[in-house]
């Protein structure tokens, strides 16, 4: 039953949207959605639940649909200032597509978590594509016209490599008939390992691509860098995160078939080559919300790192993923404020943000810190676990490693420091004044990432620990 009230309500507040076009309505829906969404992933978490055959959830999956939850709650009260502001939604129509669409968006990601079956977890991701780039387009720009093309064509080229991915397994695995995830772990040893070995880089490249890795990550900074801030929030804290949840779910087919080393390879060299390309990017960056998008391709880097380290660097990439989901959606969220203060995106165009605003300012700062791993954030703790994994025979991998992480610091941490200090570009006083729910989410969202590295809750380490078992 909660998982069918999940799935429906986004479909029944969308045509409510867009039968009766009301702004309170919208203020109050996308909440109202998000709090029922919290509430059915806990109850879920507490007593797991399935619809039919097709949707499920497991120690796996509830993971990521509680952070999508939480994510979508803190940009859902971000939302009750957003949509006053009329540099981002500049009339009542656009307002109510960027609602709708919002919410097809998230249900797409819904669809994909709870599927129990690999062909539905595609049809998702694909959907998830189609839904989010109207968010992409919303300003309607130049720009924006050509981030959306671009994200659309290379996500389908993307799904397009792993439904060939697909084609391969379901050739291999002739004996076992079925492509529901707990028919191919249970009979994963009578798989043809040459069309398992064949299918796995169509699958990992393929999904890898919606996730942001390398060698097919281009559509992200300009994804991200278009989308109103809250949906680039939503892209970079949780549709990665639905990207990641199926290369763990054909990741986790590998062991019992006894070709993960294999697996493991291409996650490696993914993830490291990401690591790299973003560093680099990020050093040179001149616009800030695509400086936040490199970095939600470093990242996802550091989490592909990890899952092909195995052993503890499942662990630690599970919780670097929860960790970035914190952290990355208070980041863009700041940068929506920040926008609507200075109206510009360039980072030279951004000075003395403690001077114009100084909530927003210390929101940008400590958002830094925390997507940069520094003490006591959680990210510091994962990363600390993927260094520790690599100590153990990855000497060169652990030099590179770091090299590209202080390479990531040195960046960001020259380009933060440029737009908080100084006196502002101008004296004109603007017309946006941020008010409270510009500034809430991404403090408790900020608290939340500290909370973890501090002093780790016994139910948040059950639910990480039981994801990473539930893998291997």
């Amino acid at each position: 039953m909660l998982i069918f009230i999940i799935l429906a309500a986004p479909l029944l507040f969308s045509g409510i949207i867009l039968l009766r076009p009301s702004l309170t309505l919208q203020k109050v829906l996308l909440p109202a959605y998000a709090v029922l969404h919290l509430s059915c992933s806990a109850g879920l978490y507490f007593s797991p639940g399935r619809l039919s055959a097709y949707f499920r959830t497991d120690e796996l999956n509830i993971l990521f649909l509680l952070l999508l939850s939480a994510v979508f709650l803190a940009v859902s009260v971000y939302h009750l200032s957003f949509l006053n502001r009329s540099d981002e939604v500049e009339n009542d129509a656009k307002r109510r597509l960027y609602a709708v669409f919002l919410l097809l968006f998230v249900d797409s990601m819904n669809g994909a978590i709870l599927s129990a079956h690999l062909g539905l977890l595609w049809v998702f991701v694909e959907a998830s594509t189609l839904s989010s780039a109207m968010l992409v387009y919303h300003h309607g720009n130049k720009t924006a016209l050509e981030a959306a093309w671009k994200y659309i064509f290379i996500c389908s080229i993307g799904i397009s490599f792993a439904f060939i991915g697909i084609i391969f397994l379901s050739v291999g695995s002739v004996s076992i008939d079925s492509l529901f995830f707990r028919d191919l772990n249970q009979n994963a040893g009578k798989i043809n390992p040459f069309w398992l070995k064949l299918a796995l880089p169509f699958l990992l490249v393929g999904f890898g691509t919606k996730m942001g890795l390398s060698p097919m990550h281009n559509w992200l900074p300009d994804a991200h860098s278009e989308a109103p801030s809250p949906a680039s929030a939503m892209l970079s804290a949780t549709l990665l995160n639905t990207a990641f949840l199926a290369i763990l779910r054909i990741h986790k087919i590998t062991f019992p078939a006894g070709l993960e080393k294999f697996s493991e390879s291409i996650l490696l060299a993914m993830g490291l080559i990401s690591i790299f390309i973003s560093a680099v990017f990020i050093v040179n960056a001149r616009n800030y919300k695509r400086m936040l998008a490199y970095s939600s391709i470093e990242h996802m880097g550091i989490i592909a790192t990890g899952l092909g380290l195995g052993g503890a660097g499942i662990f630690a990439a599970l919780l670097h993923m929860a960790g970035h989901s914190l952290a990355k959606s208070a980041f863009f969220l700041t940068a929506g404020n920040i926008y609507s203060l200075t109206h510009s995106k360039k980072i030279k165009a951004v000075r003395g943000l403690f001077r114009e605003d100084n909530f927003t300012a210390w929101l940008w700062v400590f958002s830094f810190l925390a997507i940069c791993a520094f003490p006591p954030f959680s990210t510091f703790i994962s990363e600390l676990m993927i260094i520790k994994e690599m100590l153990a025979g990855h000497i060169f991998m652990l030099i590179f490693f770091i090299s590209c992480l202080t390479l990531v610091i040195y960046g960001m941490s020259r380009q933060v420091m440029k737009m908080v200090s100084g006196a502002p570009e101008t004296e004109e006083k603007h017309k946006f004044t941020p008010g409270v729910f510009s500034y809430i989410p991404q403090v408790v969202l900020l608290a939340a990432a500290l909370a973890i590295g501090i002093g780790f809750p016994s139910w948040a380490l059950e639910l990480i620990k039981n994801a990473a078992d539930f893998i291997r």
